[in-house]
């Protein structure tokens, strides 16, 4: 009996260490990650991020090799920690790629500053911070905007570690994922999962876009699909919670970044079949449960919206658009405009009655134009010149090497749906099934060719990655007979806590944001006759500063960036007046962005000698001006006077 106690205490104590031990080297990890991700002064970190940014075919392959050797590890526990390290380094040195780099893609000028579509969502989480409520752009899905709101009022609004924050949550939630695929297939499939995964990515890894927390939510929620269709049968209990919370979590994402909405209704169907019980052929008790778990997501926006939205707009009422390019024969969303230019003068509730008509008119009259929405659709999806399809999500910058590339993808994407019909009796061959039915079903509500990158389906793309790591499970046992014998298991630690407590800031972003006091400040300074006055929250790490290189000879690292450097990378955004317009700006010159009080994106350009070293409140006073010079329109404002403000 004492020589029992005496083992069950040396095994208490072994695993108290154990889990120490882990939880330290978690925590060191983390710690890296952040000063990977922010440190500006090792010139180390600046050029293994540019390697891993923009030339993935040189660190892509080290990676990999260290996963392999990582994911042959016996030792589960060791196996766990030195995945989360490899993989959340590989996340922080992405994100200081395009800091080191300053350049300006789509939505980033010179890495920060956020441009285009996300500069009006960016507009949207300042208006909510400043005034409570959201503007127009960001109502239409609000729960991205008010995380991103929340983690800028948690950071004194430091756009660069609020960023960095978020990437670390898509890095934790991308190694569920790769442990679960790693489980339930084998090491090569969950390393090839995680490298397409991460090249879609990366392209929007820094930005405030909605793909971020949509892939953060796929990645989740695929998470738990695997666990449930791994449980099967042997545990029919956890099976069940697994499937309720991935497609809670599936369709919370659906509601931040809407793409392949038609899924949900599959998903109940599929755990109705599923779970059935012989003689009934469905289970309509578990489909209740399931229909329930979806709609829950739709009535937690619709709850965002109503407190923080504006009244003028409606919940993802932008998706009319690409319905209509859609069943017009593959067209663009911009094409109802184009037929139906009245709709300039409509409110956003009138245009979504006006469209709606006009697409079921569209519908009965040339029910044609569907297939030839198709046609188009598919037409792009597998182009390797377009950023628009399946391809583009994993482009290099060698067009060589991505047809090699994209050729390998589609060669398993197709050996991979091959083996769902092989294997469609399966719980996992049935569930890929319906995630390709419900993509295929989605397009016309969603459809690829209308935007980069495959952007609109960043909660479906991990499932559409699975595919392609499915399809290397066969070739890996005809060539392996050790995955034949034995599967790279490791089992996932218990993780709970973290996902409960992202999940809950997601859903109680509204209310967590009262904790902050995010209002603009009074007054009593009042600007000079002539000069219009803004009040605005000053962060110098949301702040691109210009600099002359002959002065400071520094590295260029956001958030400072050289004249000559700022005037080549201008070139990518669009349109020549905006280019025109940034180009001749002189250095020195800081820009960050603002809004002005109707809630629209401005950029304050300024001496940065008038700015305060510190964050907080300052007022300006200068004058407003649009890109062509125009005064008085929204677009630019240049301060002549800067006050700083005490709450």
């Amino acid at each position: 009996m004492e020589k029992t106690r005496n083992f069950m205490r040396g095994f208490w104590h072994k695993l108290s260490i154990i889990k120490l031990t882990s939880l330290l080297i978690y925590t060191l990890s983390t710690l890296i990650f952040f000063q990977i991700s922010l440190n500006r002064k090792i010139a180390l970190i600046k050029t293994i991020g540019l390697y891993v940014r923009y030339k993935p075919q040189y660190s892509l392959p080290l990676f990999g090799l260290l996963l392999f050797f990582v994911l042959s590890i016996k030792k589960n526990e060791y196996k766990r920690i030195i995945l989360f390290f490899l993989i959340i380094t590989l996340f922080a040195f992405s994100l200081a790629g395009i800091w080191a780099s300053t350049k300006t893609e789509n939505y980033l000028i010179s890495g920060l500053l956020p441009f285009s579509d996300a500069s009006f969502q960016y507009a949207g989480v300042l208006k909510l911070l400043d005034y409570g409520e959201l503007n127009g752009t960001a109502s239409r899905r609000p729960i991205s905007a008010e995380l991103i709101a929340l983690l800028l009022a948690a950071t004194n609004r430091n756009l660069q570690l609020a960023l960095s924050i978020l990437v670390f949550i898509s890095a934790v939630f991308t190694w569920y994922a790769v442990i679960e695929v790693n489980q339930l297939f084998n090491k090569y499939s969950a390393i090839l999962f995680l490298f397409v995964s991460i090249l879609f990515y990366f392209k929007f890894a820094g930005t405030v876009m909605t793909e971020n927390l949509g892939f953060i939510l796929g990645m989740l929620s695929l998470t738990f699909f695997l666990r449930s269709v791994k449980n099967i049968p042997k545990d029919n209990h956890a099976s069940i919670w697994n499937y309720l919370f991935g497609t809670f979590i599936y369709s919370l994402g659906q509601n931040v970044r809407p793409g392949a909405v038609v899924t949900i209704p599959l998903l109940i169907v599929f755990a109705g079949i599923l779970n059935r019980e012989k003689p009934k052929i469905f289970n309509w008790k578990m489909a209740g449960m399931v229909l329930l778990a979806s709609t829950l997501p739709f009535a937690i926006n619709v709850l965002h919206y109503v407190v923080n939205g504006m009244e003028e707009t409606m919940p993802m009422s932008n998706m009319a658009y690409g319905l209509y390019g859609f069943v017009s024969g593959g067209k663009l969303w911009s094409q109802v405009f184009a037929d139906n230019p009245v709709l300039l003068d409509l409110t956003i509730s009138e245009q979504n009655s006006y469209m709606f008509s006009h697409i079921f008119t569209q519908i009965i009259e040339n029910p044609q134009n569907i297939l030839y929405g198709y046609l188009r659709e598919f037409e792009f999806f597998f182009n390797f010149d377009k950023q628009t399809g399946f391809l583009s999500t994993i482009k290099f910058e060698h067009f060589q090497l991505y047809m090699i590339v994209g050729y390998i993808v589609i060669i398993l994407f197709a050996i991979g749906f091959l083996w769902i019909i092989i294997n469609l009796n399966s719980a996992i061959g049935g569930f890929l099934f319906i995630i390709i039915l419900g993509y295929l079903l989605s397009i016309p509500f969603a459809s690829g060719y209308q935007t980069i990158y495959l952007r609109l389906h960043a909660v479906s793309l991990p499932f559409l990655y699975l595919l392609v790591a499915y399809g290397l499970e066969p070739v890996m046992q005809t060539v392996s007979k050790e995955i034949n014998k034995k599967k790279n298991n490791l089992v996932y630690m218990n993780n709970k806590g973290f996902i409960v407590f992202i999940l809950s800031i997601i859903i109680f972003a509204p209310i967590l944001l009262m904790l902050f006091n995010n209002k603009i400040p009074s007054s009593n300074i009042s600007c000079p006759k002539g000069l219009e006055t803004s009040i605005v929250f000053y962060n110098p790490n949301s702040t691109l500063a210009i600099m002359n290189y002959e002065e400071h000879k520094q590295p260029n690292w956001v958030p400072n960036t050289y004249q000559y450097k700022f005037r080549s990378e201008i070139h990518n955004i669009c349109c020549e007046n905006e280019i025109a317009f940034f180009e001749n700006l002189q250095a020195p010159v800081s820009i960050f962005n603002s809004i002005n009080p109707e809630g629209s994106s401005n950029y304050v350009i300024t001496n940065p000698k008038l700015l305060p070293r510190k964050a907080g409140w300052i007022q300006l006073c200068g004058r407003t001006t649009d890109v062509l010079g125009i005064a008085g329109r929204s677009g630019f404002f240049f301060p002549e006077e800067i006050y700083i403000l005490r709450d």
